[in-house]
């Protein structure tokens, strides 16, 4: 994918006009919709990003599998190789812009620039390149279910064998994603927001829970990740879908609400009582 990018963008780049396509692509910072855009998809994409390793179980499964001196340098220098992809990938959103194509489904802007402005070839190598980069994701998340069904699951009930619950959990996951795919009008950005703003409401907790871990208990950090990420999301839903104005503030719930909500829980947990 990061070799596939950088030989597919710099060309883009070069047949669509060069750098100063990319640049009156920028210029939309001048426009007034600009904070709309920021406050309804820049906001959730970087704080989604940055709660990532902490609200996938798979980046967990990752650490755990590397030695422990190795895990923190580990990971930096996997986010200096990731940032490669949406830095380069955006600069054809950019292009787009410059050269004011007209796309419906901003899902596939990039696929429709590379078709635009390359031959038949590079749309395909695209199009495996995404396939790929899609099938390694698919392979993290059936590794993370099968090993959260087949050893918390299981050593739970203790019924069956581990192999059993793990295929289940592998199972019912695809399930799930068909279900999900064939929703009506529903598109990859929608489902990437909703769980950004889902992962980043257990960012904070997650690192209060390292770094201060005297400051929550159980029950704060349950019912603290679930009343925010619940009413964030909520308010961010209906923020994307028009109904409302609250997708920003729907975020900030989510990641900054849900933290104040966990600590004050669990200092007070006489404000749930009435759920046990």
């Amino acid at each position: 994918v990061w070799t596939g990018v950088l030989v597919l963008v710099p060309w883009v780049i070069s047949n669509a006009g060069g750098w100063d396509v990319v640049l009156k692509g920028m210029d939309g910072i001048n426009n007034p919709t600009w904070m709309s855009v920021f406050l309804g998809f820049g906001a959730a994409a970087f704080l989604g990003h940055m709660g990532g390793p902490w609200g996938d179980n798979s980046f967990y499964q990752r650490a755990f599998s590397i030695k422990k001196e190795s895990i923190i340098p580990s990971f930096v220098v996997a986010s200096f190789v990731f940032i490669v992809i949406p830095i380069m990938m955006g600069l054809l959103g950019f292009v787009a812009a410059g050269t004011a194509m007209q796309i419906d489904n901003v899902g596939v802007t990039n696929a429709m620039v590379i078709a635009k402005f390359l031959p038949v070839g590079a749309s395909l190598f695209f199009m495996f390149m995404v396939f790929a980069g899609l099938v390694a994701i698919l392979d993290s998340q059936f590794s993370s279910v099968a090993n959260m069904t087949g050893h918390d699951i299981y050593n739970e009930f203790k019924k069956g064998n581990e192999v059993y619950w793990a295929r289940c959990g592998m199972f019912a996951l695809a399930v799930i994603g068909l279900v999900v795919s064939h929703i009506p009008g529903i598109q990859i950005l929608h489902l990437f927001l909703f769980f950004a703003v889902l992962r980043a409401s257990v960012w904070i907790p997650s690192m209060i829970s390292f770094l201060k871990p005297d400051l929550i208990t159980e029950k704060g950090m349950f019912w603290g990740i679930l009343v925010g990420a619940t009413v964030g999301e909520i308010l961010f839903i209906s923020g994307k879908l028009g109904y409302t104005d609250t997708a920003f503030l729907g975020t900030m719930i989510a990641v900054f609400g849900t933290p104040l909500l966990v600590i004050g829980i669990s200092k007070k947990p006489n404000m749930v009582m009435h759920f046990d």
